[in-house]
């Protein structure tokens, strides 16, 4: 019969066995919850991310992070940049043009009229003016309205004016996400569809293509066309006009697009050249052509302040755009005509992305997916279960990452064919996924 030391000895390797039992079930319930509740908080994630259109949230600089979208990653790193197919070119006022323009309406107006005949006699084939005209800031029957009512009329170049909006407080929406009204302001005789929308997204990787809008109290359904896209229509007709396009405006959606470097002018140099007297601008006469300007799409705005820049992912490229004349937004900000030319360049070069599937089906795929991988585990575990415990878990996990590849493999073809994207968190979760259902069949082996 053992002894009293032997029978304690037992005890307590029994004892430790148990406890060291314990401890795998415990992290293997740990590994269990990391993956339930991160598959949880990313599915609530996306049932409420940013895939609506965020009219009704203002932006400004201090909103950076409200721009950041799992789709913006996928943009910078999965689709090339490509060089620009139509001439689209900026014309900026900024701390190059007279400081009498920066803080008189009325003579801003007269120097963007004098802009404007100067730019048609250079040949361009659009002007899109990036710009807000209201009644009650210059007399509409002054000198300067009158000036740059008469530059703006005529047929050549096609010329397209951009309309701001306001929102409406919360207590006068029918519905939430209807909240914006068109502020009143001077049109200069231009037709309807030369009128567009200034709105941006809270996300600027998302072309704006209409916005829904409230219209004599009442919700209407989205009508409103944005500036870039009013413009584009407005340079070529037909690079609007594909099916993605009337998907997207169907079920108003906002496609993704990348950032190109868009060569940017000086008002000042284009009006007057760089060796004239800011003092002189209204008496400067320069008739040399400008390179590259002969049928570009020229879009002017203000480089001013901080009334309208918005967060940007900015590449290295886009540090060149910094000159002597220009002063650029603050890092990681873009003034919002450089990013209404970006949106009208990509609707001219076809550079346009719809999410592949809405936000429940996103998340049905993660869920399909972890269900994939919880039988091809229980298989093992069945399969395996007289060899090696890690033997089955590698072939398991190997198996895994092969699906996950087709999958990623076939979101990034359809990107490249069919300009469809299948948002990045689905596959990092996917990955994740195979990565902790591993470690935690490894734990319940080692029991």
């Amino acid at each position: 019969m053992p002894n009293k030391e032997q029978q304690s000895g037992s005890r307590d390797s029994t004892r430790g066995e148990g406890q060291e039992s314990q401890r795998k079930k415990w992290a293997s319930l740990i590994l269990q919850g990391v993956v339930y509740i991160g598959l949880s908080l990313l599915l609530l994630h996306e049932a409420t991310d940013s895939e609506q259109v965020q009219q009704c949230i203002g932006v400004d600089a201090s909103m950076a992070a409200m721009s950041r979208s799992d789709y913006r990653m996928l943009v910078k790193y999965g689709i090339p940049e490509q060089a620009l197919s139509q001439k689209v070119m900026l014309v900026t006022i900024g701390s190059a043009e007279p400081a009498d323009i920066k803080s008189d309406p009325c003579a801003q107006r007269l120097f963007v009229a004098n802009l404007v005949e100067r730019l048609k006699r250079l040949n361009v084939s659009v002007i899109a003016l990036d710009k807000f005209y209201d009644a009650a800031t210059c007399p509409p029957d002054g000198e300067a309205t009158k000036a740059l009512f008469a530059a703006l009329s005529g047929t050549s170049p096609v010329t397209t004016l951009a309309q701001r909006t306001q929102i409406v407080p919360k207590r006068q929406r029918a519905h939430p996400q209807v909240c914006l009204r068109l502020r009143p302001g001077l049109t200069f005789g231009l037709p309807e569809t030369n009128l567009g929308v200034a709105r941006l997204d809270t996300d600027t990787r998302r072309i704006p293509l209409k916005w829904p809008l409230i219209v004599n109290g009442k919700n209407q359904p989205p009508s409103a066309e944005s500036f870039a896209f009013v413009t584009a229509r407005a340079a070529n007709k037909a690079a609007v006009e594909t099916p993605l396009l009337r998907r997207a405006l169907r079920k108003t959606q906002q496609p993704y697009s990348t950032t190109v470097k868009i060569e940017s002018y000086s008002a000042l140099d284009i009006l007057c050249g760089k060796n004239t007297t800011v003092a002189h601008w209204r008496e400067c006469k320069r008739t040399e052509p400008v390179e590259g300007m002969n049928g570009a799409i020229v879009v002017i705005g203000d480089h001013i302040g901080e009334e309208d820049i918005h967060p940007a992912m900015r590449s290295a490229e886009d540090e060149d755009k910094e000159t002597d004349e220009q002063v650029a937004a603050p890092e990681g900000l873009l003034y919002g005509v450089d990013l209404q030319a970006n949106y009208i360049a990509a609707l001219l070069d076809k550079r346009y992305y719809l999410p592949l599937l809405p936000e429940f089906w996103n998340s049905f795929v993660v869920v399909v997916f972890y269900i994939v991988l919880l039988c091809l585990f229980g298989w093992s575990k069945r399969r395996f279960l007289t060899v090696s415990a890690g033997i089955g878990v590698l072939i398991s996990g190997l198996i895994g990452v092969f699906i996950w590849g087709l999958i990623v493999f076939a979101s990034f073809e359809a990107m490249a064919h069919w300009h469809y994207i299948l948002t990045v968190w689905v596959h990092g979760i996917n990955l994740v996924s195979i990565v902790v259902l591993s470690l935690e069949h490894l734990v319940a082996r080692m029991d």
